[in-house]
């Protein structure tokens, strides 16, 4: 008379594939277990299933392209899927919500997209341990790892989220180029084609990331980015623009010169073309030099 009803109360809300649905997968499998309700264990499972497909972009990177919410988004998935590991229906269940059953249950086994999602933050973070400042990231959130392998380390493209990034020099030494064409589903900033550029020790070309305040309107503007602003004014936020932009051309193995280009051709109304390209050239002076940025 406590469980089931508080259930059925929860239920009643709409799911809205939002980075704390999670949540309620949690309780209705703890739940399940407390009370052998395997109905709620299959309603949990589905709902998880049904959030993955969809709210993960191709590429692995949560469709709220920002890595703080990333991070609880597929978090709460690892939680939920530890929750429930090794589960098994009562004899002879089957699910009429699926009309499948559970026999030792590993959710993660499923998850094949899962790798690439919880590998993200760590591959889009700078030397010094900081996330990469992707739209509503926050400032103080950092990789779990403290050592940056080589994988880590290495040029990469995220095509669905809209990341490019070029990197070179290893460790203390590293430096990083990113450019921004992301999709916007939530989150957001209005900051098509943006850059950031880590070098030397430090953030040569910063954003501010998210920022909670009264100054949030600035930080989320397209002026505070470093990106092209036309007509004094904000990018457009429309529905055509919020699918972010287009990559055209990635080379970032050539040990010389390294290239990114895309074009947001959407991000305003007034301008034909909203294109831009990166190129980095070396100077081939030693490891730390992050040569000429162009």
């Amino acid at each position: 008379e406590l469980f089931r009803p508080s259930v059925d109360f929860i239920l009643t809300y709409k799911s809205y594939n939002s980075n704390m649905d999670y949540c309620v997968w949690l309780g209705l499998a703890a739940i399940s277990k407390a009370i052998d309700e395997p109905d709620y264990m299959h309603d949990a499972y589905e709902r998880m299933i049904n959030y993955m497909a969809n709210t993960m972009l191709f590429d692995g990177f949560f469709m709220e392209t920002t890595l703080s919410y990333h991070n609880q988004s597929i978090g709460g998935i690892q939680r939920v899927a530890e929750r429930m590991k090794g589960y098994s229906d009562p004899e002879g269940y089957i699910s009429p919500l699926t009309g499948k059953r559970f026999d030792n249950l590993d959710p993660l086994k499923d998850f094949f997209l899962l790798e690439a999602s919880v590998s993200m933050p760590e591959k889009l973070s700078y030397p010094d341990g900081r996330l990469l400042p992707l739209q509503d990231t926050w400032a103080n959130d950092r990789r779990k790892e403290k050592e940056l392998c080589e994988d880590y380390e290495k040029s990469m493209l995220a095509p669905a989220a809209g990341v490019a990034k070029l990197a070179f020099g290893f460790k203390e030494k590293a430096s990083q180029l990113y450019l921004m064409f992301t999709a916007k589903y939530g989150h957001e900033h209005l900051d098509p084609l943006n850059i950031t550029f880590y070098a030397y020790g430090c953030e040569m070309l910063p954003d501010i990331g998210y920022n909670y305040t009264k100054y949030r309107s600035w930080s989320a503007s397209t002026l505070a980015h470093n990106t092209v602003t036309v007509n004094s004014s904000d990018a457009d936020y429309i529905e055509n623009s919020g699918h972010g932009g287009n990559i055209e051309v990635f080379e970032g193995s050539d040990p010389i010169v390294q290239i990114i280009k895309a074009s947001q051709n959407t991000a305003y109304s007034s301008a034909e073309e909203y294109s831009r390209e990166l190129w980095r050239i070396a100077t081939n002076r030693d490891s730390s030099d992050a040569g000429y940025i162009v």
